[in-house]
């Protein structure tokens, strides 16, 4: 009767009742000594690693082989059974030696089988892993060429190193990434971060095929669709009424100083929240009341753009209150990181561009806030200021232009007003900010 066994490490045999298997470590007088029924010892000491035994033929001869069972890592995942080598070709000392470099290239994510047969085919695999190729990828594709290369950084460090940053890109397949990366972001709930992995991943394999890595990058042809959620443009706007709300409730609601005069600043100027985070004090003009404001968005690695913001006298009074409090640090940042008074003076630089934002949503969520975002104030401003009825004769419905309007935004004009309208429409501005800064002095 023929009977299926499974051992410890996971390897099926077939065997009859006269057969056994037995579960020790592989000695020399154990193999002198194991009677002619054992047909496999498994060694516990090194994981997969086992000797075979053949029949006993007639001059009393039993072949005995060392193999290594292991699934691989690369996909389709496969069970295989890696042959080492026989006796007496090689003792057992230096078959455990062999089973112990193939299992740690295997924990690597190398197949060992597949390397054995690409060698003995004349196909060589670029041992090169992951983590070996990241920094050369980093300094010359990403640290020159991003304005923000800290955003790559951490996506590697979180979503890709830990999980295949050991594989060797010979290893790499399209399914593996899959499997590995890809999904477990967007299980997380995160897909748009698994949609720009997948394109950050793109690059990466791109760089490797350049510089003679690999020979094909396995990302070709994947569309981002296939992780992303189909974009849907918010659309909250919040009334001067909420805002007014949530003005009084977070001067109450312990938001500390920096970040309520930052959020204010937002809130009268329209500018986005990366623009009032990186503001330097040499960007403001008090006695010409203007402010330079960085377009952070649309600006190059070497060129910042920026945009004027006339200074409404709620919008002074914040900045002034703003100096007043940060004064100590001697920083040239309007909203300067925190620093120790042991490093004051030493490794300036502004809060961090998520800390609004959280401490925002941390009040929201134990507080009745109304339900939005700070960016979403800038959807505020331009449909109320569109809005403003012109109660002069001067033939205009609104009393602020679009062009206006847009223009306080830091947007670009469209069609061919973007080429031919070069107006700074700084008076209309500072008349549009005046008349939105004055809704909301009683809460400055």
């Amino acid at each position: 009767m023929n009977l299926q066994h499974r051992n410890e490490s996971g390897i099926s045999a077939k065997y009859t009742q006269t057969e056994t298997c037995l579960t020790r470590k592989l000695t020399k007088r154990l193999i002198d000594k194991v009677s002619d029924d054992v047909v496999l010892i498994n060694d516990p000491e090194i994981p997969g690693f086992h000797l075979r035994l053949g029949r006993v033929r007639a001059n009393g001869f039993r072949s005995k082989t060392f193999y290594l069972y292991y699934r691989t890592k690369s996909h389709p995942i496969r069970s295989v059974n890696y042959r080492i080598g026989g006796m007496p070709e090689i003792d057992i000392s230096t078959a455990r030696q062999l089973a112990l470099e193939a299992l740690m290239k295997v924990r690597s994510g190398i197949d060992v089988q597949t390397e054995r047969k690409n060698l003995n085919s004349g196909i060589t695999c670029n041992s090169r892993t992951i983590a070996d190729l990241y920094t050369d990828f980093f300094e010359r594709r990403i640290l020159s060429r991003r304005k923000r290369p800290e955003i790559v950084q951490a996506s590697f460090k979180k979503d890709i190193l830990p999980r295949i940053g050991q594989i060797p890109l010979c290893n790499i397949s399209r399914s593996l990434l899959d499997e590995e990366v890809f999904q477990p972001i967007s299980q997380r709930g995160a897909r748009n971060q698994a949609a720009k992995t997948l394109a950050l991943m793109k690059q990466f394999f791109t760089h490797a095929v350049d510089i003679g890595c690999m020979e094909d990058n396995p990302l070709n042809g994947v569309s981002k669709s296939l992780y992303a959620e189909k974009y849907k443009p918010r659309t909250r706007t919040p009334s001067v009424e909420e805002l007014r709300l949530t003005l009084s409730i977070l001067s109450r609601a312990g938001m500390s100083i920096q970040n309520l005069n930052c959020f204010k600043i937002i809130l009268l100027s329209g500018v986005r929240s990366s623009s009032a985070i990186m503001a330097e004090w040499s960007e403001i003009d008090f006695e010409n009341r203007i402010w330079l404001a960085k377009d952070e968005k649309n600006s190059g690695i070497s060129e910042v753009k920026q945009h004027s913001v006339p200074l409404s006298d709620e919008l002074i009074k914040v900045f002034t209150d703003q100096k007043n409090y940060s004064s100590l640090l001697n920083s040239n940042f309007v909203f300067p990181k925190k620093r120790s008074s042991a490093s004051i003076g030493q490794n300036d630089h502004h809060m961090d561009l998520k800390t609004l934002n959280r401490n925002f949503k941390t009040i929201r969520s134990k507080l009745d806030l109304p339900d939005f975002v700070p960016h979403d104030i800038r959807r505020s401003i331009r449909s109320h200021l569109i809005s403003v009825k012109n109660v002069e004769s001067t033939g205009r419905y609104s009393m602020f232009s679009v062009a206006c309007v847009e223009k306080i935004l830091g947007h670009s004009l469209k069609g061919m007003s973007q080429v031919y309208d070069q107006h700074d429409y700084l008076d209309e501005k500072l008349e549009a900010l005046a008349y939105w800064g004055k809704l909301f002095r009683n809460y400055i």
